[in-house]
């Protein structure tokens, strides 16, 4: 279990991070579809991100990536658009050294809602272990069924405040 949780983490995290091709930060920030995917089973890309941008911020005022308030130059000359990071954060380049937090939340919501997804599967799955009825048998029971469809729903919300963080800006 560790070398496959340990390969889908290198796998995905690598292919679908941001970091290169198939899927940049250019085509994450651009598509939604490709944040949403690349958000949930990619979650490494916010702590890859999260480090780039928060180095780049401290850097001085002639690199281009934190610019003065009444700054002139068109915004398709700014090295962090040039460079697809942070690209949520209106704040990112204000040159602040203090970090870039921007990536925590949908890191933290994303891995709570896989949280969620497997502490239920574990329990409709692993019925048997549990010395419990099969859900086949349960499902005839009212307080399973109640306590199957509050799972679900609460899964549903999760993941749906999940992907609305990753695409809010």
């Amino acid at each position: 279990l560790t070398v496959v949780t340990g390969f889908y983490v290198a796998f995905f995290g690598l292919l679908f991070g941001g970091g290169m091709p198939p899927v940049t930060y250019k085509e994450i920030y651009d598509s939604a579809p490709a944040a949403i995917f690349s958000g949930l089973f990619a979650p490494t890309r916010y702590f890859v991100e999260t480090f780039a941008t928060a180095d780049l911020r401290c850097l001085p005022e002639q690199t281009g990536f934190t610019m003065k308030a009444d700054s002139t130059l068109p915004e398709k000359f700014h090295s962090f658009v040039s460079v697809h990071l942070g690209m949520r954060d209106v704040d990112v380049e204000d040159g602040r050294c203090t970090g870039w937090y921007w990536g925590f939340l949908p890191a933290f919501l994303v891995g709570l809602t896989i949280r969620i997804v497997a502490g239920f599967l574990m329990q409709v799955l692993k019925r048997n272990s549990m010395n419990k009825p099969s859900v086949g048998k349960s499902f005839g029971k009212t307080s399973f069924l109640v306590y199957f469809i509050a799972n679900v729903i609460v899964i549903l919300l999760f993941l749906g405040v999940s992907i609305y963080i990753i695409l809010a800006e």
